[in-house]
């Protein structure tokens, strides 16, 4: 997952990543090619997440490139039944809740 994220963004582009996981790995030569900052967070909160918006509203955050599916709220128990047996098969997966 991390190698696709790298290979969205743009050459010396930023890599947050936030709430832990277990193992992070990437090609580090791919990271290095594009000179990336990569930063680590225990998680977040009301504020970050305005914060983000605020960024995102901005355009100086693109969120786009890592949308990879927007799932009805209907197909929410396919969806975490993939992230509970396979979680690398998902990124970027929002819900639709209208």
């Amino acid at each position: 997952m991390e190698d696709r994220l790298i290979r969205a963004l743009k050459h010396r582009g930023r890599l947050m990543l936030i709430a832990g996981r277990f193992n992070v790995n990437y090609t580090f030569n791919l990271g290095q090619a594009h000179e990336i900052n990569i930063r680590q967070n225990t998680g977040y909160d009301r504020d970050d997440l305005a914060n983000l918006c605020r960024l995102v509203r901005r355009g100086l955050i693109q969120i786009a490139p890592l949308l990879q599916d927007v799932v009805p709220v209907t197909g929410a128990q396919r969806i975490y039944d993939t992230l509970r047996d396979t979680p690398n098969q998902l990124l970027g997966t929002v819900f639709d809740w209208q």
